[in-house]
């Protein structure tokens, strides 16, 4: 009978070891677990401060145009009159909105983009004509021009197309749209070339 109390007295008390050193186990594991949670948030917050401060760089400040208003590049402006064609369209989208016929033939004026082929065209041409854009594309225009500032419509925006008058409504649209920072040349391809800016050359 001693020796069996004695067997019961060893085996509770093993057994109240081996429960206390589990309870501190859970206790431990517990403990890492949440700092690995608590850990994990704090990531997710950095990760979040991050993203939010990249997207605040990306993006542009407001320009001074709203709703319908635009900004024009006048050659015989005080303000553009010594400026070069690289000073003029400094840290701008500048898109060439004329026909991909006119681009070919007339000329590019150096430093407007227009590898997405963005076209403003209200006019219908005939065949006679030789212009390859023969549908108006302005239904198109601002998306077209949206993709290529990425969303960011404070982005300044310079167009150039050949004499003014398609820019004007171009970037009227545009501001119609949120657009903050649209410019259009005035005298567009022809006044850009009797300022003798630079322009690349037609195909022969």
């Amino acid at each position: 009978m001693k020796k069996f109390l004695m067997a019961l007295f060893s085996a509770l008390f093993v057994l109240s070891a081996v429960g206390c050193g589990s309870g501190s186990d859970d206790k431990s594991t517990s403990k890492v677990k949440q700092g690995l949670v608590e850990s994990g948030n704090e990531q997710v917050e950095n990760n979040e401060s991050k993203t939010e401060g990249s997207q605040e760089q990306q993006a542009s400040n407001p320009g001074d145009f709203k709703d319908g208003a635009f900004g024009r590049i006048d050659f015989d402006d005080s303000k553009y009159k010594d400026l070069s064609s690289s000073e003029i369209i400094k840290d701008s989208l500048a898109v060439d909105i004329r026909t991909v016929w006119e681009r070919e033939h007339l000329g590019y004026p150096k430093g407007f983009t227009n590898a997405n082929n963005v076209v403003y065209e209200e006019r219908v041409y005939s065949d006679k004509d030789h212009h390859t854009n023969p549908e108006p594309r302005s239904d198109a225009f601002v998306s077209d021009i949206s993709n290529l500032v990425g969303g960011d419509k404070n982005k300044k925006i310079v167009l150039i197309c050949a004499s003014g008058s398609r820019t004007q409504r171009a970037a009227k649209l545009l501001s119609e749209n949120g657009f903050t920072n649209v410019y259009d040349v005035d005298g567009g391809f022809g006044a850009w070339n009797g300022k003798d800016m630079p322009v690349e050359a037609a195909i022969k």
